[in-house]
């Protein structure tokens, strides 16, 4: 891989950004789970996530454990007070039943019924919380699935002109919502009723694409575009529905998972047969390594760990993620960053280096190269 030469920032006054001082930070406690959910706040003051247990976390408080509900939290809103989530009912033998629930600010636990199938889960819920969205399976081995929408004025609904789907984020007030498509492979988009796909960057394939997050208002989508007939990924924003490459590394495929609120910073992975790594993508660096890019910033991450970066805030100044232990055991950590600096800024700085190493995690292993 071509090496980028990396400029390290060695002191540089810049405002920190409002959750609290630049470094990195581990939240307690250790999980051999999945992550359930991490979310940032719109404000950048607290990060919520779930595994282990539902928490919130901030610098000044550490972490805290939200109130404990009867079923499993799957999303939590932007300021903490509603939560919705899977609640398993084990009481038919021999079959898997799952029912969303959302938990209200005044702490009543509700099904959002009426149901249609027997297994229906939550899946993201917007920041103000009047909308919560899901994913409805059906089939005689759950193959098939529904985005279904849900607010108090319409209860639970199944989004039929969403087509088989699985909406991964939506704007704010839920006015937006995008999902992929699992038939076709294209990126979607319901707006207010209203469902579209997202053009492609490939002309004998217009529509072969996957949505993964949106910012506040829904005017910017980031995910992959696929190209060729091998549907080769490209990492792409979509501005007002128009797509754009972000540039990657040759020779990798990128997957981007969250994007600032300007569009300006993004998050994801590069992968290849060889090598794997987390990366941060800014309109003036291009994608950089998660070690090198918080390298510029004195923040070092830990050689011997994988650090998977699941969530940017707004301003893409704070990254929230999960840190892979060598036995496999899983721990939530956060970085914090002063303000992206410009590249004329950068390029001020002293300590340009060209090492011929490259940061990485070797494929299926959590060994730095």
């Amino acid at each position: 891989m071509p090496h980028r030469p990396i400029v390290y920032w060695v002191s540089l006054a810049l405002s920190a950004s409002a959750l609290g001082q630049p470094g990195l930070y581990y939240i307690p406690g250790t999980s051999d789970s999945n992550l359930d959910f991490l979310r940032i706040s719109s404000d950048g003051t607290t990060v919520y996530g779930g595994q282990g247990g539902t928490w919130s976390w901030t610098p000044g408080e550490g972490r805290m454990e939200m109130p404990a509900t009867v079923f499993t939290p799957k999303a939590v809103s932007d300021n903490g007070q509603i939560m919705a989530g899977d609640y398993w009912y084990d009481h038919v033998p021999g079959q898997d039943i799952v029912w969303p629930m959302v938990r209200t600010p005044d702490g009543q636990q509700n099904y959002l019924g009426p149901f249609v199938t027997l297994e229906q889960r939550v899946s993201i819920i917007s920041a103000q919380g009047n909308v919560i969205c899901g994913v409805t399976r059906q089939g005689s081995y759950h193959d098939r699935y529904y985005t279904w929408r849900w607010t108090a004025d319409t209860g639970l609904i199944n989004m039929d002109a969403f087509g088989l789907s699985i909406a991964t984020d939506c704007s704010d007030d839920g006015s937006t919502i995008i999902g992929t498509s699992d038939i076709i492979v294209a990126a979607q988009v319901w707006r207010n009723g209203v469902t579209t796909f997202l053009p492609g960057l490939d002309p004998d394939n217009p529509n072969v694409a996957s949505a993964t997050a949106c910012n506040s208002d829904g005017t910017l989508i980031c995910g992959n575009a696929f190209l060729g007939p091998t549907h080769a990924p490209a990492a792409a924003i979509w501005e007002n529905d128009v797509p754009r490459i972000l540039p990657t590394p040759a020779g990798f495929r990128p997957y981007v998972r969250d994007i600032s609120n300007d569009g300006s910073v993004a998050i994801g992975n590069l992968w290849s047969s060889q090598l794997q790594y987390d990366f941060v993508w800014t309109d003036e660096l291009g994608a950089l390594s998660a070690l090198d890019y918080f390298a510029m910033f004195g923040i070092q991450l830990s050689s011997t760990e994988r650090y998977t970066l699941e969530k940017v805030s707004e301003d893409g100044t704070v990254f929230a993620g999960t840190r892979t232990f060598p036995n496999g055991s899983n721990q939530n950590f956060v970085v914090i960053t002063p303000a992206p600096a410009p590249l004329a800024i950068l390029g001020a700085l002293a300590a340009v280096s060209a090492r011929p190493k490259r940061r990485g995690i070797t494929a299926h292993s959590s060994t730095r190269c």
